[in-house]
């Protein structure tokens, strides 16, 4: 019986997917935008009549799970217009795209089913939901539908770690000394997180709203037109903290007033990044304490604040896994803009996590984990 391994971190902006066949090391990458919403089966079908017959199915995602149908990614962003969801949690919504990551994966790699390594990462504030996530995505494995084909998958594995835990674990592994106080910095798209470690106790930590979404919110307010919140966070990422103003013209109307709006997006972009640079700073002077060794940097927005973050914390190690993002780039993100990478190492590294403990329980004879 095949059996896929498969890792996914359900980002706000984005969902990151690891996957392979059988015990192979190096795995396929799937990202689809983070789009969720309802739709009737017969409009989903009529959309799948109309596909062209090599569509490739993560941009026809759409899933079936007890009478209720999901468009999913691509599909339910251009299609469906749905739009991002930054309030609710992330539970609910990682079900759905965990079917539809699944089936994307089996409509490639051409299988209906078989067992199943699966692993999620959830903020930390959401961790304690991830008793409800194993409840309710087993059994929805079992019996649900892909684009209209039928897909039965056995949970054999299933892990649940907190976000930062990819990243923590690789440089675990690529790091002789060990540390007795770190901290991990989740900068995401929705939230922030911080995690703090000792080897003497568990992890402690909380989740706020600050999140990138709040600077691009104070940018959206003193300029028109920028409806599409993914690009405007592309393009301000790719412009930089000095602001290149070539990276801003995607976002600029072609008209007689383009220089102008220009130039008032250029000088609204540094008053956000202070209003947003000051709280994200208190919460970590609030909750990294000044024994910290090591601090590991996730998530886009941390490599946006790189120069930042390097002159505010000249005392600890600083991880923003550089060997990692080597590794992934060499492997499957060959063709990926520089500034995607960030985004992408802690599901690449929770995926080697995965394989690897997989591998040592199969090796001990074990018939199931549940971690």
């Amino acid at each position: 019986m095949q059996t896929l391994t498969l890792v996914l971190d359900c980002g706000s902006s984005l969902t990151k997917v690891f996957y392979s066949p059988g015990e192979d090391a190096q795995p396929q990458m799937l990202l689809l935008p983070p789009y969720v919403v309802e739709q009737p089966k017969e409009q989903l079908l009529y959309v799948e009549s109309q596909n062209r017959p090599e569509v490739r199915p993560e941009r026809s995602a759409w899933i079936e799970s007890d009478g209720i149908c999901w468009a999913i990614g691509y599909l339910a962003g251009q299609r469906f217009n749905a739009t991002l969801q930054l309030k609710p949690g992330k539970l609910e919504a990682a079900i759905y795209k965990t079917l539809a990551a699944v089936g994307v994966a089996a409509q490639t790699l051409g299988i209906t089913g078989g067992s199943l390594v699966l692993g999620l990462l959830l903020p930390f504030g959401e961790y304690a939901d991830r008793d409800l996530y194993r409840q309710a995505i087993v059994p929805a494995l079992q019996d649900f539908c892909f684009r209209g084909q039928s897909l039965s998958f056995e949970v054999q594995h299933l892990f649940c770690k907190f976000e930062g835990f990819g990243l923590l674990s690789a440089s675990v592994l690529g790091e002789s000394r060990r540390f007795r106080k770190s901290a991990i910095a989740v900068l995401g798209y929705r939230n922030t997180s911080v995690v703090c470690l000792d080897e003497d106790s568990d992890p402690i930590g909380l989740t706020t709203d600050l999140g990138f979404a709040r600077m691009l919110e104070a940018i959206q307010k003193t300029n028109s037109g920028l409806t599409d919140t993914l690009l405007l966070a592309r393009c301000v990422h790719r412009a930089g903290l000095k602001v290149n103003r070539r990276e801003l013209l995607p976002l600029v109307k072609n008209d007689r007033f383009a220089q102008q709006r220009l130039e008032t997006l250029a000088q609204s972009i540094p008053i956000a990044q202070r209003s947003y640079w000051a709280p994200l700073t208190q919460l970590f002077a609030e909750t990294m304490g000044r024994e910290t060794e090591q601090i590991l940097w996730v998530g886009g927005p941390s490599d946006y604040f790189r120069p930042l973050l390097q002159r505010q914390f000249r005392g600890p190690a600083l991880v923003w896994g550089e060997s990692l993002a080597v590794q992934l780039r060499e492997q499957v993100g060959s063709g990926l803009p520089a500034e995607a990478i960030p985004r992408l190492l802690d599901a690449y590294g929770f995926w080697f996590y995965v394989w690897g403990r997989c591998l040592k329980i199969h090796a001990l004879g074990e018939v199931s984990v549940h971690a």
